[in-house]
């Protein structure tokens, strides 16, 4: 049966799904879409670069790389690395504000803008990057309901945002576990039940939330984690509770970035020879290989021998070995040990 609750918790999800239809939220990271004054030949300029910018945040994770030196000029450069283009009709902004208009589709040449990236010394958020699996409680007065993949058009704003900075975020299935775990780890902030959850993170990220009504509008307070370790916590509130969702989307993301950026600093990146020790049971060899693999700024693993309870690997980095280091101390597998001469020396955790 369903209850008055019920529609009324329908009602604002759709309410929060209405404005945000024609947003990007999936597709290729070297595809991007921008606002276009006509669909006429002279028109296209302006929106090709405006979507090559919108690729190159998306590829580098952070907004702040517009502003580098060259980026202005190298944008002029958009109908050059342009492999197709198509336009499509659709809404743009919100409320009494909304207008149909034409939108241009660019996609563009992976290995020529990877190349523009170089040029400009932007270093490239490598995939897999962190996919934050969203736990969202709602409360629109009547208590907190958390929202599942059924209702991801509900968190659309959110999941556009974060992909305009290159991540996706995941929903629960909404199994009664998730709703029962989920609820007590987003809305009463139990760590326990968020680390019961693990399991359904892929790559162990948590985006948290609650966002409820307040006099005047709405609240959201958000926690990241990443493999249980709290990363970030932050919250807003405002008029709008799409804006809300928007804002935590794209605050994930620039979090998450930030976070890669800073390993990228701390060391040049290149081929490593490490040694891991304590491997203890045959399951823990592939365990280790796949969680190395499964590593965004790990692009290549290669076994080089083994010695009792220790896999000599080689890493291609592109973080570097310090930044390197620092990763894995927030992750279930490896852990750095201190040595005072080559191989760099990581242990197996249980």
């Amino acid at each position: 049966m369903v209850t008055i609750r019920g529609r009324l918790f329908g009602l604002i999800l759709a309410a929060l799904a209405w404005p945000v239809i024609a947003q990007e939220s999936g597709g290729s990271l070297y595809s991007a879409e921008a606002p276009v004054a006509s669909q006429a030949e002279d028109d296209a300029g302006p929106a090709l670069r405006a979507a090559l910018a919108r690729v190159l945040v998306r590829l580098t994770g952070l907004p702040d790389a517009l502003h580098g030196p060259g980026v202005a000029e190298a944008l002029e450069r958009a109908p050059e690395l342009v492999l197709a283009t198509r336009y499509r009709q659709g809404f743009e902004g919100e409320g009494g504000e909304r207008i149909y208009r034409d939108f241009l589709i660019a996609d563009f040449d992976p290995v020529r803008v990877d190349g523009l990236l170089a040029e400009l010394g932007l270093v490239v958020w490598p995939l897999p990057r962190p996919t934050p699996m969203l736990w969202l409680a709602i409360d629109d007065g009547r208590g907190p309901r958390l929202v599942n993949a059924a209702q991801g058009a509900a968190v659309e704003a959110l999941r556009a945002a974060g992909f305009a900075r290159g991540i996706r975020f995941a929903l629960p299935e909404g199994s009664p576990e998730d709703d029962n775990f989920g609820v007590q780890a987003a809305w009463r902030d139990d760590l326990e039940a968020a680390d019961a959850l693990l399991a359904r993170s892929p790559g162990g990220a948590q985006l948290l939330g609650r966002l409820y009504r307040v006099d005047g509008g709405w609240r959201a307070e958000w926690v990241l984690r990443e493999h249980g370790v709290e990363l970030a916590r932050w919250s807003e509130s405002g008029p709008d509770a799409r804006s809300l969702l928007a804002a935590a989307g794209a605050g994930t993301a620039d979090r998450l970035a930030r976070r890669f950026a800073e390993l990228a600093a701390a060391g040049p990146s290149g081929r490593f020879v490490v040694r891991v020790h304590g491997l203890r049971s045959a399951d823990h060899y592939p365990r280790l290989i796949g969680y190395l693999r499964g590593l965004g700024p790990v692009r290549q693993v290669t076994p080089v021998a083994a010695e009792g309870d220790a896999l000599i690997v080689e890493l291609d980095l592109a973080v570097g070995l310090q930044g390197f280091a620092h990763l894995v101390e927030t992750g279930p597998v490896l852990r750095a040990d201190d040595s005072q001469s080559p191989p760099a020396e990581f242990r197996m955790l249980e």
